[in-house]
């Protein structure tokens, strides 16, 4: 395989009703300095104008650029399936159509480590969210990305990850059939790393990603909630399909479950009639929550775009609740089956 260094690319697009930041994908990806083969834009039932701005960017664009209706059952997984199959390059790159490529470098920096280990088989890179990203957000978005904010940090979940093609279809790509909208979503990146890392090493490189999600101006609380949501869901159903695996980076997702019961242990002390013990319990398990919402929303404290918002007001009673709300959507999607259950392992 090393003698594929300089071998074009096939980059993979998905999206849907991404027109606030297609243009933005397409034209960064277009003028990489990395050869690239073709760039597959998958239009996953868009009701914008996302497919006529691809079809702009292709027009204009040296590198060659198909636009393709992802038809209707479209979806993230099914696109970049199609894609692999379709694609004519020994390297497929899975590309998200609300991320943009900082500079004309980031490509080479992403495929050189692959096709120069042999025992690789998929390479990734840091994702960003610049300040100057994040400023032009409405509140309750800037809320939602809070702890992304100028946080550096390597990522797994086909924002702008590099695969070889034929083990990413011998592994059997994405699966267009776990993750639903009716048993919690999210999770197929990382259900397809779990497999593509039993056929060679996983590299984290320099390459670099912004992500720059959505600038609608629309995006206010029910967003907010509605995305918390389906995150939460997620992380329940990863441990269902994980057969309940814990490891050290899965510890997280159970601080809030553990926050949510913990007034209600703290009640015990009242039982055996210790009611000074059982109102300091409670008040220090209280107390515990209340720190915990001021540390994950801490950054909302210290931006002049978001301090000076009336909105402030509402962000720590917001993160308090959220304790709860999620640790609900958690929960329901750890104990929802997910929808191959039954015809496929874990």
């Amino acid at each position: 395989m090393a003698e594929l260094k300089e071998t074009p690319v096939t980059i993979i697009v998905s999206g849907r009703n991404s027109s606030s930041t297609l243009r933005s994908c397409l034209e960064s990806l277009a003028g990489q300095d990395y050869p690239i083969g073709e760039i597959l834009c998958f239009d996953n039932r868009s009701t914008d104008d996302s497919r006529e701005i691809a079809g702009e960017v292709a027009a204009s664009s040296k590198v060659p650029i198909r636009v393709i209706d992802g038809g209707e059952g479209g979806t993230l997984s099914s696109a970049y399936n199609k894609g692999a199959q379709m694609a004519t390059c020994d390297i497929i790159v899975l590309c998200h159509s609300d991320c943009m490529i900082p500079s004309s470098g980031e490509l080479r920096k992403l495929i050189t480590p692959l096709v120069s280990d042999p025992s690789a088989s998929a390479a990734y890179p840091i994702q960003l969210m610049p300040r100057e990203v994040w400023r032009k957000f409405p509140f309750w978005q800037k809320f939602l990305f809070t702890s992304a904010v100028e946080r550096v940090g390597h990522m797994r979940c086909a924002m702008f990850d590099a695969v070889w093609r034929d083990l990413y279809l011998k592994a059997g790509g994405f699966n267009e059939k776990r993750f639903t909208s009716t048993c919690g979503y999210g999770g197929e990146d990382n259900d397809a790393q779990v497999r593509f890392s039993k056929y060679g090493k996983q590299l984290f490189t320099e390459a670099r990603v912004v992500h720059l999600h959505s600038f609608s101006p629309g995006f206010g609380f029910r967003s907010y909630l509605g995305t918390r949501s389906l995150l939460a869901r997620t992380y329940g159903k990863q441990l269902r399909w994980q057969r309940g695996l814990v490891e050290f980076s899965n510890l997280y997702f159970f601080i809030r479950p553990f926050l949510a019961v913990l007034p209600f242990v703290a009640c015990i002390p009242f039982a055996f009639g210790l009611c000074r013990w059982g109102l300091a319990a409670v008040g220090a398990a209280i107390g515990l929550q209340l720190l915990f919402s001021l540390f994950v929303s801490r950054k909302m404290y210290r931006y002049r775009e978001t301090l000076l918002d009336w909105r402030i007001l509402l962000v720590l009673p917001a993160t308090w609740f959220m304790i709860y709300y999620e640790t609900f959507w958690f929960f329901q999607g750890m104990f929802t089956p997910y929808a191959d259950e039954g015809s496929q392992g874990a």
